[in-house]
């Protein structure tokens, strides 16, 4: 595991001159503070997995908890259509 400012570090570096260069952007959580920091849309994934898997089961979603399963990348491009329409 790295240090969350490594991290944190990281993505500046990728999300920086995308910024500097007018590009829209929208990330998905757990990036709120990026979020901010770029001006970016934030799909508010957590809460949209919690009320999925309140019904199913986490499982069916991420089965590791973490990497979404084809339904959950289904759900997470629907989430996105939804914030950019």
């Amino acid at each position: 595991m790295i240090p969350v400012e490594e991290f944190e570090a990281s993505y500046d570096r990728l999300l920086a001159p995308l910024a500097e260069a007018g590009t829209k952007l929208i990330l998905i959580e757990p990036f709120l503070t990026l979020a901010r920091k770029y001006g970016a849309q934030l799909l508010a994934a957590d809460r949209m997995f919690a009320k999925l898997a309140a019904t199913t089961g986490p499982e069916y979603w991420a089965a590791d908890g973490v990497h979404p399963t084809p339904a959950g990348h289904a759900a997470l491009a629907a989430a996105w259509l939804r914030l950019v329409a």
